[in-house]
């Protein structure tokens, strides 16, 4: 099945236009809590559209210095920075000046080799912990949720009208929506950008910001459409929790939402593989994903290991990318399925002292979660706001672009759709 991006683009414009649609959200376990909730459209006002962006939809910026971060802030430009990405930073020069990193890495290969000698783990917990820390700390919040002060994501807080043409370049890769822009003009159309390594209560914090002292002032108009597009399900549901009864939402678009989290996520943390999984280690899939040249040998090292011990070390990498990252990260755990959460949370969370930020985060995040759908009918109810759903059904992860193949490894997989119709 091959979408097209142009049909896509123009569901997407028809659906935000359009004045009579009936859309049904629900939950999967308890219509008390979660709800069911039909909208039906109003007549068509001409509002300004912000687009809330999902995981790799937005750039982040990676500057030798704070001076230099602050001076390309304040030019609007990126010229400065050394290194940029949409999800993880691929920038590994700086780790490889430290001592440190060459330590945990020496120790991580030897125990690897000790490994494959033996067919038994001797994988280092506090080598790998170590590494992970070094070669993720472009994108470890602190306590506050915040990245370090030399990685910058910019806002562009003014309509892609005016956007340079990097901005533009970045932004059209990522919403594909340019064949039907016409129909909306450039004028009316924003985009929220944000890390995916956050605090979602920070950027819903700033999306109100945003709206209110930018998008609103520069159109004159007294409402907005928010498009979330997966993740960004997450920041537009915290925003609606804490200001939506501001009466400034016409509309809410959710183009695949992740507004109940993923399950697929929860694997991740939970390490719940696929049935599937140790053939999909052999079957060149982890090679298409490092790349050439060094997939190739990638792929010859892993039929090397037993399949058991194979697994006993992936559990060791993956466990200290969950625990060193992912908890670490208030954006991520709002992805964690309210059904999953409480088992997560005394599990991952609760007893850990370092997590109490990110704990009382997602706590609240999981009430949002919970009040959903009271949320969805009071807006609705009481203040105007329609809502509408767009879903993919049979997209399986992997299955249409490479960037989600890393998903068909967890138990999930081939029953959650992923978010590839974007």
């Amino acid at each position: 099945m091959k979408i097209s991006k142009k049909i896509l683009a123009l569901i997407l414009c028809l659906t935000m236009i359009i004045s009579s649609s009936v859309v049904l959200i629900s939950s999967a376990d308890d219509s008390d809590t979660a709800g069911s909730v039909s909208t039906y459209g109003q007549s068509a006002e001409d509002y300004p559209i912000v687009f809330v962006t999902g995981i790799g939809q937005s750039y982040s910026y990676l500057y030798a210095n704070e001076e230099d971060a602050q001076a390309d802030i304040a030019a609007n430009e990126t010229d400065r920075a050394v290194a940029r990405w949409n999800l993880f930073c691929n920038d590994f020069s700086f780790a490889f000046k430290e001592p440190a990193t060459w330590f945990a890495i020496l120790r991580v290969v030897g125990t690897l080799l000790l490994s494959m000698m033996t067919g038994h783990n001797f994988v280092s917990k506090s080598a790998v912990d170590k590494l992970v820390t070094i070669l993720f700390r472009y994108n470890t919040v602190d306590e506050n949720g915040k990245l370090p002060p030399v990685v910058v994501t910019p806002r562009m807080y003014y309509p892609v009208s005016q956007y340079t043409e990097e901005q533009r370049d970045n932004f059209y890769r990522t919403i594909p929506c340019q064949d039907v822009i016409g129909d909306i003009g450039e004028d009316n159309l924003y985009c929220f950008n944000y890390s995916a390594f956050s605090d979602t209560y920070n950027n819903s914090d700033d999306l109100n910001v945003f709206i209110n002292d930018y998008v609103l002032p520069q159109t004159g108009k007294d409402k907005v459409i928010l498009i979330p597009m997966s993740m960004g399900a997450s920041v537009v549901s915290a925003y609606l929790q804490d200001y939506g009864t501001k009466a400034q939402v016409a509309r809410v678009v959710s183009i695949v939402g992740a507004w109940y989290g993923s399950d697929v996520f929860a694997d991740l943390i939970e390490q719940n593989y696929a049935s599937n999984a140790p053939e999909l280690l052999y079957n060149g899939i982890v090679s298409d994903l490092v790349g050439e040249p060094w997939g190739i040998l990638v792929n010859v090292l892993l039929r090397i290991f037993p399949k058991a011990t194979l697994r006993s070390i992936i559990d060791e990498i993956l466990g200290s990318v969950v625990e060193n990252l992912v908890l670490k990260t208030p954006s991520l755990t709002a992805l964690i399925p309210y059904q999953n959460y409480q088992r997560i949370r005394e599990a991952k969370l609760a007893n850990n002292p370092e997590l109490g930020y990110v704990l009382k985060t997602a706590d609240k995040y999981y009430q949002a979660q919970i009040n959903l759908g009271k949320t969805v009918t009071n807006l609705h109810n009481n203040y105007g706001v329609d809502f509408y759903f767009i879903a993919g059904y049979g997209l399986i992860f992997g299955g249409y672009s490479s960037d989600y193949q890393f998903f068909q490894f967890f138990k999930h997989a081939e029953t959650t759709n992923s978010d590839e119709i974007i």
